[in-house]
């Protein structure tokens, strides 16, 4: 029986209170970074299993802890309670703030463990509002946004002034290339607006590839959300996006 890739797990430092939860191959120097931005709920046990998979498959993974400033590691329970909770603390990021965390993240990321390599932003729910918005003024290879919301309309403070998509020229300018993944059933991408981001992100002139899942709900991905979680989409969004970081980060 052939032997399981091994993988290294391990919170580290990015800054005098920002920590991030990392994995890295250990049978291999890493073909990339990908920073992995979390749900609302901070890094749970899904983000983690997320980083996980991502070292396995040969890359050097790093979640940081975006809510550090007002409440360090967070793990945030999926209840209402724990939506309310994540909300407040969502309230609290400024957009500057976040930019400077994940700009932190990169640069330390590629330093650490794999340097000269490119970099990808995967983001998961409001996550990927946060990688399309890096897209936007931070050089990656490639931005993954799994169902993130806000990005044409705003709604929430680091979408001021104005929205990610706004600025999809800028994208554009970076030559990132963006996956988006959400399901016609999906609450916070109502159908509507997913057509929306892809017309948008093609009159700038961004590559892209948008897909949407028949049938499926927001939080598609999210195992540890079995009330909306699709094993099918879960599976075709893995595969395509494995398929993507080999193309624009390495193999």
């Amino acid at each position: 029986m052939a032997q399981q890739p091994t993988t290294t797990t391990e919170w580290i430092s990015l800054g005098e209170g920002y920590d991030a939860y990392a994995a890295v191959p250990s049978w291999r120097s890493p073909a990339g970074v990908v920073i992995v931005a979390p749900e609302l709920f901070g890094i749970t046990a899904d983000i983690r299993e997320a980083a996980e998979r991502l070292a396995a498959e040969g890359y050097a993974a790093v979640a940081p802890d975006f809510h550090w400033r007002s409440e360090p590691r967070a793990e945030i329970p999926y209840d209402d309670a724990g939506r309310a909770r994540g909300f407040e603390l969502l309230n609290r990021m400024t957009r500057d703030d976040l930019l400077a965390d994940i700009e932190t993240a990169q640069v330390a990321a590629v330093a650490r463990y794999a340097p000269g390599h490119a970099s990808a932003i995967v983001g998961f729910s409001l996550g990927g509002h946060f990688a399309v918005l890096a897209a936007t003024q931070i050089p990656f290879a490639l931005a993954v946004t799994f169902y993130g919301g806000w990005m044409v309309r705003g709604g929430i403070p680091v979408a001021e002034p104005h929205p990610p998509l706004a600025d999809s020229r800028l994208i554009a300018a970076n030559g990132t290339y963006v996956l988006g993944f959400s399901g016609d059933r999906d609450h916070v991408v109502p159908a509507d607006e997913a057509r929306e981001i892809e017309r948008l992100l093609a009159d700038a002139g961004v590559e892209h590839d948008m897909v949407v899942y028949p049938g499926v709900e927001h939080g598609f991905f999210c195992a540890g959300r079995p009330a909306s979680y699709d094993e099918k989409a879960a599976a075709d969004a893995w595969s395509r996006l494995l398929g993507a970081l080999r193309e624009h980060v390495g193999r």
